[in-house]
């Protein structure tokens, strides 16, 4: 059965970023870790729970899943004081989460031993991994 554990950690910003990290009872792929970025102004769980789903399925591939909240949605910490929802997602065309991509990523390597990553993520996310 795959363990989740919540994971808090702090960005750049100082803000507290929320998220889940799956682990795969297979263990087999333990230097490389999913990270699933955040669709757009969704939060990690994305449109029809699409990144629970992504996540257990490359768990039975036995790959470790990590899905966390950007700055300013779900769970995490911060506030989006753009005024138009057109101006969120222009930003994030400009790397509005990228920084909370790096940050993710950083705290993997630091308190996980992780050394490689597939991001990846619907919208905004794909954005943000590129």
């Amino acid at each position: 059965m795959t363990e989740v554990l919540p994971v808090r950690f702090a960005n750049r910003r100082g803000l507290t970023l929320f998220g889940l990290l799956h682990l795969s009872p297979q263990d087999v792929r333990r230097e490389i870790a999913v990270v699933l970025l955040s669709p757009g102004v969704k939060m990690r769980v994305a449109p029809h729970r699409l990144y629970l789903k992504l996540a257990e399925h490359f768990t039975e591939l036995g790959f470790p899943v990590f899905r966390f909240d950007f700055y300013g949605l779900g769970d995490s910490e911060g506030e989006l004081d753009d005024e138009m929802l057109v101006a969120v997602y222009n930003s994030i065309q400009d790397g509005r989460y990228v920084d909370d991509t790096l940050d993710a990523m950083n705290w993997l390597v630091a308190q996980r031993g992780f050394s490689r990553f597939i991001a990846g993520g619907l919208c905004g996310g794909a954005i943000s991994g590129l």
